[in-house]
């Protein structure tokens, strides 16, 4: 929920500050890529250090 939350946001600031150039037909296809791939990193980030962490035994 939170990288949709930020590709939601981000991708609109992307477009904004220049990055809707057309590509393969699509215009804002830049920026696209640009969310799809900070949302990979955050995935794999909240992933490894947040949903699949040991419990450490108290």
């Amino acid at each position: 929920m939170l990288t949709g939350v930020v590709a939601w946001l981000l991708f609109p600031v992307l477009l904004y500050i220049g990055m809707d150039q057309v590509l393969f037909g699509t215009p804002g296809m830049v920026a696209k890529i640009v969310v799809t791939v900070v949302e990979v990193a955050l995935n794999w980030v909240i992933s490894k250090y947040v949903v699949f962490t040991q419990k450490s035994a108290e």
